[in-house]
């Protein structure tokens, strides 16, 4: 999400906002049910969201309706919801393009299901459900698109499966997997 910012701007324009290692519910923005993000979530699901601590979060940086303003981007955005870090500051926690098809969370909807290690992040039939809705939302939206690779051949050769990931949680990482692309992957992928 904080990418999206230095996208529409051509700078970074994050500013230090602490929410680390918490789960919290989504204080949402009126009119929020008339995104695209959630206009057709369910409202035992939209109740999740607001009323249970499901949305994981582990940031230290952020954006505000303050920095959009003050960047000029606003009114490019729709905010959606919001939430409180640490220091008391009130930060975006997700939003949309008014213009494009671009979404952005602050949170870590794909911990939910995955990253057994950190006992903050919930695992509850709760926080699972809100996961797997956030992971169709995106992966619908993605399915829009009709770029694709010219011809089976490519399409194999940039899957995933032809890399192994590598098990990081004996080492208290951020994530218990990661995929490593070395320079000779990169150059692979640059070759195709």
């Amino acid at each position: 999400m904080q990418v999206l910012g230095f996208a529409a701007v051509g700078e970074d324009i994050r500013i230090d906002c602490s929410l680390r290692n918490k789960a919290v519910s989504l204080d949402f923005v009126e009119g929020f049910q008339d995104s695209r993000m959630f206009m057709d979530a369910p409202d035992s699901l939209l109740d999740i969201l607001r009323f249970t601590n499901v949305t994981y979060n582990y940031h230290q940086y952020c954006l505000t309706e303050e920095i959009l303003d003050k960047n000029g981007i606003l009114d490019d955005w729709t905010i959606l919801s919001t939430n409180i870090d640490d220091s008391g500051d009130k930060f975006i926690s997700s939003f949309e393009s008014k213009n494009y098809p671009i979404f952005g969370v602050q949170f870590h909807p794909e911990k939910n299901q995955f990253e057994f290690q950190n006992r903050i992040v919930p695992h509850n039939t709760e926080a699972v459900k809100v996961s797997q809705y956030f992971a169709n939302f995106f992966v619908d939206e993605c399915r829009k698109n009709s770029n694709a690779f010219p011809d089976d051949e490519m399409a194999l050769n940039h899957l995933i499966y032809n890399y192994i990931p590598r098990y990081t949680g004996l080492q208290k990482a951020s994530y218990e997997q990661v995929y490593v692309f070395d320079k000779e992957d990169f150059e692979k992928a640059q070759l195709i």
